[in-house]
């Protein structure tokens, strides 16, 4: 597998998340605007049965801290391999023990994955939708249920993009659902995340009863930080110079291997909590899916035409419009590809590396994880987002008839 971070672009002019370089001032914010019912609207449920933290992955573990802690055992929690390292993180940090399964070609679960899960007596599974929403298969949640696996829907890459079409499996099903704020995520926020129980547990109700009051965010470190991520796209010298332009490792499973996967629980803050609120907001509305669903008509019939050179599967089973891109490559090109891309000033990128395959958690169970290996060595992330502005769209799809 070829684990190289893509080539930087010299100068960025179509960055894969333009709103790290923005900043929306924190007055111009309405403090009088609450993330909580706009969130207890859309998902349609009470309040008390919603908790917003300052991540979704530090509130998993929490969650799962507790009820390891109150049952005085260590619980085996699934997950399939291709996955935010920051889940499994969580689910570490939490003394849980993770089991990982493999995917399908299109990133699906199989009936063979659910069965190595029930085979290893998992207690928990942790159920992702990739880059958008997904209609999850009924019959592997009712055997999931049955074998009391208590089912965790991650929705961090789909919320709120059609919400709607999957309310009544999450009704149903779920027994506890993750939805994140990130900078990479639909919401595209700063930092932030939620999680939400139809009925909410005792483990559920000790969280909820934590202090609400928001812990004080530093701005002015966010503005700082914004203004560094400018001069790196602008200007890389210069950057380079100031030594302000990140250190990065040539190859993704060095970098991961690194991380020490700590994790504390905090509340969100109240700037996160703002900026979350207008971008939930924002994409939310009509107008916005209407404007979206064009653009993103535009760039698929574009990548259509050239399938011989670039698959679709990946986002093949997503309902409407992906809330991320992500496309498969031959492996023996993709650097290639990742080259061009930079070649024209746009930044990409891949994920994810197979978790079971690093260092610290090849000691835990694992399915032979074919597809998710071949997934991790053919898979591209190009930029396309809602913050992204009409001529970054059309330098893309420009860009695209001649790189593919």
């Amino acid at each position: 597998m070829d684990t190289r971070f893509p080539p930087q672009p010299k100068r960025i002019k179509v960055p894969l998340y333009p709103q790290l370089g923005k900043l929306i001032p924190a007055s111009v914010l309405n403090k009088n605007n609450s993330l909580m019912d706009l969130m207890s609207q859309i998902l349609g449920m009470n309040k008390d049965k919603i908790i917003l933290a300052n991540s979704a992955s530090d509130a998993l573990y929490e969650f799962l801290r507790i009820v390891r802690v109150d049952r005085n055992k260590k619980l085996l929690v699934g997950m399939p391999s291709f996955n935010c390292i920051d889940v499994a993180e969580a689910v570490v940090a939490a003394g849980c023990t993770p089991v990982f399964t493999d995917i399908d070609k299109s990133l699906m679960m199989t009936e063979k994955n659910i069965d190595f899960m029930i085979a290893q007596k998992c207690e928990y599974f942790i159920w992702p939708n990739f880059f958008g929403a997904r209609h999850r298969d009924r019959m592997f949640a009712e055997k999931l249920i049955k074998n009391n696996i208590k089912i965790i829907l991650d929705e961090a890459q789909s919320f709120p993009f059609y919400y709607d079409e999957i309310k009544p499996f999450v009704d149903k099903y779920a027994h506890l659902v993750l939805i994140s704020f990130g900078h990479s995520k639909p919401i595209s926020g700063v930092g932030g995340g939620a999680i939400f129980m139809n009925q909410p547990n005792t483990s559920f109700q000790k969280m909820k009863g934590y202090p609400e009051e928001s812990r004080n965010e530093a701005y002015f470190n966010l503005v700082k930080k914004v203004m560094k991520q400018r001069i790196n796209w602008r200007s890389p010298r210069i950057a380079k110079k100031l030594a302000i332009n990140p250190k990065r490792e040539k190859k993704l499973e060095v970098l991961l291997n690194q991380r020490i996967g700590k994790k504390k629980y905090d509340p969100i803050s109240r700037y996160q909590s703002q900026v979350a609120y207008k971008n939930l907001k924002t994409i939310n509305s009509k107008k916005f899916i209407q404007s979206y669903s064009m653009r993103y008509e535009k760039l698929n019939k574009l990548l259509k035409s050239k399938e011989g050179s670039v698959g679709l599967n990946y986002l093949n089973q997503v309902i409407g419009e992906p809330a991320s891109i992500a496309l498969s490559l031959d492996p023996n090109r993709r650097y290639e590809i990742f080259t061009r891309f930079s070649n024209q000033s746009i930044e990409t990128t891949w994920y994810y590396y197979p978790i079971s395959l690093l260092d610290k958690y090849r000691k835990y169970p694992c399915e032979t994880i074919i597809n998710t290996i071949g997934i991790s060595s053919s898979i591209i992330i190009i930029p396309f987002r809602w913050q992204h502005s009409n001529r970054q769209i059309n330098r893309l799809i420009d860009s695209l008839k001649v790189i593919l």
